[in-house]
């Protein structure tokens, strides 16, 4: 049996009804202990623990919109989400585990207005930078992202075409891991 293709979803950083636990200002994540009392189900505890061993996690909640919903349910484990503002990719993280967990989202996220983020994805650690959605990049993801989007199957096809993975893109394309001089540019 063939390895699951990624898909790739993009937020807007500005979206009302998109929250993080991490963002460019330094909020690295939280601590699962502190979290795990907002869970009820003591199996989810356990599988929390078994994706984050190191004892914090990252989070991605949206709010159960029609459009937020039926995407999510289409997000699966190996999934990437990316972070858009503008015309730049902010961030980028793999899709670990998803709960829809109104409690937790109401722990996390209290201080919000408006209905909780309970459409959460647990995420691995969270890539955060610059990369302009330069020409090269069109090709493959649309700048001005207002919510919630999945990148077009042909589009996320011929992306895996030229890096051969989501992975790769993730890595080489967006060139977090390079120095800034080295990522694509206009």
């Amino acid at each position: 049996m063939g390895q699951a293709v990624e898909n790739i979803y993009l937020f807007s950083d500005d979206a009302t009804t998109i929250r993080t636990g991490y963002d460019d200002r330094g909020q690295r994540g939280y601590e699962l202990a502190r979290l795990s009392i907002f869970v009820q189900e003591r199996d989810i505890v356990e599988k929390l623990w078994n994706i984050h061993p190191q004892g914090r996690c990252f989070l991605w909640g949206a709010r159960e919109t029609e459009e937020n919903y039926l995407l999510w349910r289409e997000m699966e484990a190996g999934d990437f989400i990316l972070g858009v503002r503008g015309e730049t990719i902010t961030s980028s993280a793999r899709v670990l585990m998803k709960l829809k967990a109104p409690g937790l989202a109401a722990g996390v996220w209290d201080g919000e207005i408006g209905a909780p983020f309970s459409l959460i994805c647990f995420l691995d650690e969270p890539r955060i930078g610059e990369t302009a959605i330069a020409p090269a990049l069109r090709r493959y993801l649309d700048a001005g992202v207002r919510e919630l989007e999945k990148v077009p199957a042909e589009r996320r096809d011929g992306l895996i075409g030229a890096y051969m993975s989501v992975s790769n893109f993730i890595r080489l394309g967006l060139g977090f891991d390079f120095p800034f001089s080295l990522r694509h540019s206009e």
